[in-house]
């Protein structure tokens, strides 16, 4: 019973693992021996561009060559998520042309931001009362036939406790289809009778 066996998916991790690690290894020791070599094709390029430069004159052809590739690297630089360090943002600042604009304009230039004036309470009625002016007021435009005639029962209901109807909006609610249908009838053929 002392004997276990080994499952395929444990066998399989431990490959994956051992493939991963070897992977490691590789990485780390081809980076240590390239970046001398890297440094020093750095050099030769920058000493090659800066002997082109002083002993020729440049055609206006190689000068747009090498502003798209500015701009090339600008735009592959923008996108590999890391912080700009201070010489660059410095150098964005200094490139600026004969309007006072970079390339890069800022959010403050497109958007014309300011901030409102506090305004008095007069000022601030001034401009209701001109709102108001051209429209209908506002509520029931039906009313009273008769402003002095009294409150009808609907009215009187509204202003009693809620406590003194309950009774009566249960045995509403309560209430079948049927009488509902012969409450309406009777309360619409009453109107007709008033008019």
């Amino acid at each position: 019973m002392g004997y276990s066996r080994v499952r395929k998916s444990d066998r399989k991790r431990w490959r994956k693992l051992q493939r991963l690690r070897e992977k490691k290894e590789a990485i780390a020791a081809n980076v240590e021996g390239k970046a001398p070599c890297d440094r020093v094709r750095d050099e030769e390029r920058r000493e090659r561009a800066t002997h082109l430069v002083q002993s020729r004159f440049l055609t206006q052809e190689e000068f747009e060559e090498i502003r798209r590739k500015r701009l090339l690297a600008q735009v592959d630089s923008v996108g590999k998520g890391r912080k700009r360090g201070v010489d660059e943002v410095i150098g964005e600042e200094e490139d600026v042309d004969d309007w006072g604009r970079g390339e890069l304009v800022s959010e403050g230039q497109i958007e014309n931001v300011y901030k409102r004036q506090r305004r008095s309470k007069e000022e601030k009625l001034a401009s209701v009362q001109a709102g108001r002016e051209g429209r209908d007021k506002f509520g029931v435009k039906k009313g009273k036939l008769n402003p002095k005639s009294s409150t009808t029962n609907k009215e009187k209901m509204k202003t009693k406790a809620y406590t003194m109807i309950v009774h009566k909006k249960k045995s509403k609610s309560k209430r079948s289809f049927r009488e509902k249908q012969q409450a309406l009838k009777a309360s619409l053929l009453k109107d007709q009778r008033r008019r």
